[in-house]
């Protein structure tokens, strides 16, 4: 299938099944509430290429420049991602379900009501990120770099947090269930209303975090410093 055949498919809602999009040229194209199922795109030139409310499914983006793409509504379900840069996308209300996203770039991006359902976070970079009401659950998140990122009640469920980076970031309302946080340093760090319930911070510190009307409901603490934190209405 070539660049005109794969935008024809689209055109008239026929899947693209089992294709080879290599050296296609398809920035800025309209490719969107399409089904995408086993397409290597590697090689692509997808720039500014609209997905919106597409689905891709066993697809091959590895090291794929996504800059500026639209992928709003869209599903990516058991896609290798590593390493892709989505620079300047929107994600906005996507779902990422078993995707390996190792290394991906999503610094400075706005994400909004995105899940992230058994993906592969690790290395991934957040940094400057806001997510709001984006959800995390069972995933791995070793590396995830949410250094400077603002996030608004976000769900993480299940997760290994201890290699999370949070320098400098706020977390608002944001829950924690079931998530192994020890040895995790949240020092300093705006945690208004969060939920720790069931989590597991043992040596973890909390040195001078503010974290005002938390909830640590059944959480292990045995360990933690909290030396200094602004615990008012906090619930242990």
């Amino acid at each position: 299938m070539n660049r005109e055949q794969l935008l024809e498919a689209v055109a008239f809602g026929q899947p693209v099944q089992r294709v080879d999009a290599y050296g296609m040229d398809l920035r800025g194209a309209d490719l969107s509430g399409a089904i995408f199922e086993d397409v290597d795109w590697t090689g692509a030139e997808l720039e500014g290429a609209d997905f919106t409310e597409s689905s891709l499914v066993h697809c091959r983006l590895s090291g794929v420049g996504l800059r500026r793409v639209t992928l709003r509504r869209s599903s990516l379900i058991e896609c290798e991602a590593r390493e892709l840069d989505l620079s300047g996308a929107d994600l906005g209300a996507a779902s990422l379900v078993q995707t390996d996203l190792s290394g991906a770039t999503f610094a400075g991006l706005e994400l909004e009501v995105t899940g992230f359902i058994g993906c592969k976070l690790g290395g991934a970079n957040m940094a400057g990120a806001r997510l709001d009401r984006v959800r995390i659950l069972d995933g791995e998140v070793a590396g995830l770099v949410l250094d400077g990122a603002t996030l608004e009640q976000v769900t993480f469920f299940r997760a290994d947090l201890r290699g999370l980076s949070l320098a400098g970031a706020s977390l608002d309302r944001t829950v924690m269930v079931e998530c192994d946080l020890r040895g995790q340093r949240l020092d300093g760090l705006r945690l208004p209303h969060c939920q720790f319930s069931k989590s597991d911070l043992t040596g973890a510190s909390l040195r001078g975090a503010m974290i005002g009307g938390a909830c640590f409901a059944e959480a292990k603490l045995a360990g933690a410093d909290l030396r200094e934190v602004r615990a008012k209405h906090a619930v242990f």
